[in-house]
């Protein structure tokens, strides 16, 4: 008997990237920057956040995953502890999404706001 190459069950690899101004220099991509800044035990968190949505892709829901509407959706920090980061993102198509914006809890409505100007090619 031959044997069967290719299973067709492969995942594809979901591709995040950040959202580029197009400006030189440190300003093109703010969530990049953002995420250099924090700490190392947050960055850790901010990763983990990152791990559900590239292995659930768009079935993570709540409670990491929120929808806002228009193509918009938040990635949130479940930890009781901490400032509560957030991450705003959309889907470019299946396997691509574009991180618009990062912040925690305290910036979450000005965050939104700048996700969707970002994501409308407003800003």
């Amino acid at each position: 008997m031959g044997e069967t190459k290719g299973s067709g069950s492969e995942q594809k690899e979901l591709d995040v990237i950040f959202w580029n101004s197009g400006k030189e220099g440190s300003k093109a991509e703010p969530v990049k920057r953002w995420l250099k800044n924090l700490d190392h035990q947050s960055k850790k968190q901010v990763d983990k956040l990152l791990g559900f949505l590239r292995k659930e892709k768009k079935n993570l829901g709540m409670p990491y995953s929120r929808y806002l509407g228009d193509g918009l959706y938040e990635l949130r920090d479940q930890r009781q502890s901490g400032p509560g980061y957030r991450l705003y993102y959309c889907w470019q198509d299946e396997l691509l999404v574009i991180l618009l914006v990062g912040g925690d809890k305290s910036t979450q409505e000005h965050d939104i706001e700048t996700a969707k100007r970002r994501m409308n090619d407003e800003e």
